[in-house]
């Protein structure tokens, strides 16, 4: 009896064994599932998880399975069919032709596989968290009695997308910022339960330019894109302040925000839903490096951005909806000398038709005098309109303030400070005809040489060769004069 036990147990500890091994390696491979018939509508469609390897048999020409799977994440998908090499299979004709739907049955892409090739991957497509796709397998221009495949649906991990939970500025998706010739899109998507916003982080190295892209997805809703930025107090109060916004509604492909002129540091991009409308969304951030820009905010006097005498930089009146005006200030500093300044405003990009309107008031920092404005300058792209100020204290800060005249269709201007250059007046004395100038040099020549000579009756031939040194000592200055006054 305890021998017959003892064979029993080691029997149960065998079957243990084994049943952890193929445990174990199960736990190691792509879990494997098969269709379950009928599965031939989106109503009956066979239900799978990602990464889930499904089996499926076509054993007619007028065969269709259908398979559906829940996206958990917002992204990228592809979907690969995989199956037995079919042989003297023709490279040019189909024999599965694979479509992917949306939950609203909309499709989304078809790829086909020629039979040639073990795997066909489709092309990525956008996913929303929570959201249901179908996918439908049939047979193609090539029919067969019977053809078995599997169908996988994978995430794509290269694919750039929000990080969820990162509806708090604390715990921001971080975003790598899109630069010429390398679009850097992130896909996400603002649930419509609760109270779901998703955040970004942008870090800038250096001060540049950026621009806010916001796209719809395969679920359009009304959306809100806002580039914050944010610091700590003293207390550990975290202030943020909006520094550009853009709103693109269900309707609409995308929208882009003005560009704005950045410091280079870090930034939060927050993107929610509006008017009850939520869905998928794209958004990208793109940056290039300026030198030349203005840097938000310069919104107040005490904000201000400095712009040399002599040099200019390029602005933008943001059509942000975060307020409903938005103004800019710069300061320069009058130097010495100076008969007054010429404060010139242009289109940054004269090529674009396009016209922009902006008051113009120059004041002194002091005391707030104003010293120049202009009420409403209206400039066309290749127009420069120039306002000009009186004498300024030298060495006194001043500050020019800009605001959008009017409705336009530019927001971006470039505005350069320049010094008046005073104009040499000329000597009065001086004659300023070339002849005359020359009949002046030999009268005075004649004078200190010869008249004396003439009126005392003086032989002049004779005292000529006393005259050698001196005519000789007058040539260098004659002709330095002639070589001055001909430039």
């Amino acid at each position: 009896m305890k021998k017959a036990k003892s064979i029993l147990a080691l029997l149960m500890a065998f079957v243990m064994l084994m049943s952890f091994a193929v445990t174990g390696s199960a736990a190691n491979s792509d879990a494997i599932a098969e269709e379950k018939e009928a599965n031939n509508s989106f109503k009956t469609a066979t239900a799978f998880g990602f990464a889930t390897k499904i089996k499926g048999i076509l054993d007619e020409s007028n065969d269709i399975d259908y398979y559906s799977f829940t996206a958990n994440s917002a992204g990228l998908a592809t979907v690969t069919i995989a199956h037995n090499l079919i042989e003297d299979a023709n490279k040019d004709l189909a024999y599965f032709e694979i479509t992917v739907y949306d939950g609203a049955e909309k499709e989304q892409l078809v790829f086909r596989s020629t039979g040639s090739e073990k795997e066909t991957v489709s092309q990525s497509f956008a996913i929303s968290q929570g959201a249901t796709y179908f996918i439908k397998v049939e047979m193609g221009t090539i029919h067969s009695e019977t053809l078995e495949y599997s169908v996988t649906a994978s995430f794509d991990k290269g694919a750039l997308v929000e990080k969820e939970p990162n509806n708090q500025a604390a715990v921001a998706t971080p975003l790598e910022l899109s630069k010429s010739g390398s679009a850097k899109i992130y896909y996400g998507n603002i649930s419509s339960t609760g109270s779901d916003v998703d955040f970004y982080r942008v870090a800038l190295a250096k001060n540049g330019v950026i621009y806010i892209y916001l796209y719809n997805g395969n679920i359009p809703g009304d959306f809100k894109a806002t580039l914050y930025t944010h610091y700590e107090t003293v207390d550990g109060v975290l202030i943020e302040e909006p520094i550009t916004s853009v709103e693109i509604n269900s309707n609409e492909e995308y929208k882009m925000s003005a560009a704005i002129g950045v410091y280079g540091k870090e930034y939060m991009l927050k993107v929610e839903g509006i008017n009850g409308k939520t869905g998928d969304y794209r958004t990208r951030v793109f940056y290039q490096e300026v030198s030349d820009a203005e840097m938000e905010y310069n919104n107040k006097p005490n904000l201000y951005n400095s712009i040399p005498v002599g040099s200019s930089l390029r602005g933008t009146i943001s059509h942000d909806t975060i307020t409903s005006t938005d103004i800019d200030y710069y300061g320069f500093k009058a130097t010495k000398d100076n008969v007054g300044y010429e404060i010139s405003l242009s289109l940054a990009d004269d090529k674009s038709p396009k016209t922009g309107s902006w008051y113009i008031t120059v004041t002194e920092g002091k005391n707030a005098g104003v010293v120049a404005e202009a009420n409403k300058i209206e400039v066309k792209a290749g127009e420069t309109k120039v306002i000009k100020t009186g004498v300024l204290e030298a060495g006194r800060n001043y500050y020019i303030e800009v605001e959008a005249g009017s409705t336009h269709t530019a927001e971006i201007y470039r505005l350069s400070v320049k010094a008046i250059v005073p104009e040499e007046k000329p000597n009065p004395d001086e004659p300023t005809d070339f002849w005359a100038q020359l009949k002046a040099y030999f009268q005075i020549f004649w004078d200190n040489n010869f008249k004396n000579w003439v009126d005392d009756g003086v032989n002049f031939i004779g005292m000529l060769s006393n005259l050698i040194p001196s005519i000789i000592q007058g040539l260098p200055t004659l002709f330095t004069w002639l070589l001055s006054f001909l430039g």
